[in-house]
């Protein structure tokens, strides 16, 4: 019985424990800086205060500038399915609200180049996102 008991109680304790599902990358990012993959101009962004939030498969820009989903498999993340802040939840169809964020295209595909718990950096076709943990 007591055994039992301790049973319980273990899997009541640890049941009950979220386990982000996207390791590293989930929580609040700030973009610091954005790079033309072309021109290897480097413009710094960091006093525009643009931020990623990931959780779950959702991403949001600055609290609810705008959401997209988002799949994260080993070293890739694409984002696709934006819709802005609205109460009404609109599809984005022009990319230039996304701009400012380093986004060009409805659905864009990154490399992640690096991802620990306090830096980032993604890399797509035109641009190299570079951000640290908020």
């Amino acid at each position: 019985m007591k055994k039992l008991f301790i049973i319980s109680i273990v899997l009541i304790l640890t049941a009950c424990d979220k386990v982000p599902i996207n390791g590293n990358l989930d929580g609040m990012w700030q973009l610091m800086a954005i790079q033309d993959n072309v021109t290897s101009n480097v413009s710094n962004v960091k006093d525009s205060r643009l931020y990623y939030s990931f959780q779950l498969h959702l991403v949001q820009l600055n609290n609810g500038e705008a959401y997209a989903h988002f799949s994260h498999r080993n070293d890739s993340i694409v984002m696709y399915d934006w819709c802005d802040g609205s109460p009404t939840n609109n599809k984005i169809i022009d990319t230039t609200v996304l701009n400012k964020f380093g986004l060009y295209d409805l659905r864009d595909s990154f490399k992640v180049e690096l991802l620990t718990h306090e830096k980032m950096q993604l890399r797509s076709r035109k641009v190299t996102l570079s951000f640290r943990k908020f």
